[in-house]
């Protein structure tokens, strides 16, 4: 069943990171420490951490300005409950994944198919069940609704992605 109040659930964004940047990211994931994120039933298998501004300043800059920016990682076999962001500045992400085997996410009982980059409403119910590979993503964290930032992304790109 669809979330009554949430319309738009992701929308795909052309955007492809670049090899150098992939494997600079995952070798930053190596190096930094992760927050474990825990949320009202307790850990949610979902880990944050701060990569270097030197790494993700030049690739945020064709996005509109975060207010945060994350490595999100899921260990392997993991799951995410199923649940809603809270109120903490990330109603809405940007996600690129990083690693190979990348699991998707399930929101309102729908597949997210992969892509190179999308945006995802945080707040209909999601959850991710991992596989046997670590998922590595670079999030783009936003304090607006989908909707809003769709419509930011269209006045901002006019319809033309920077990087395919």
């Amino acid at each position: 069943m669809r979330s009554e109040f949430h319309s738009m659930i992701y929308f795909p964004i052309r955007f492809k990171l670049t090899e150098k940047e992939i494997n600079d990211l995952l070798e930053e994931d190596n190096k930094i420490s992760y927050y474990k994120h825990h949320g009202k039933s307790g850990y949610h298998h979902l880990d944050f951490g701060k990569p270097r501004e030197d790494l993700t300043n030049k690739i945020i800059k064709f996005f509109p300005n975060p207010n945060k920016v994350t490595l999100t990682a899921i260990e392997a076999n993991e799951t995410v409950p199923l649940h809603t962001d809270g109120n903490y500045g990330r109603k809405t992400v940007i996600i690129l994944p990083l690693s190979n085997n990348y699991a998707p996410c399930i929101a309102d009982n729908i597949e997210i198919p992969y892509m190179h980059c999308y945006a995802f409403n945080t707040q209909v119910p999601h959850t991710v069940i991992n596989n046997s590979t670590r998922r590595i993503s670079l999030q783009l964290w936003y304090d607006m609704d989908i909707e809003e930032l769709y419509q930011i992304m269209g006045d901002l790109w006019n319809g033309y992605a920077f990087r395919q």
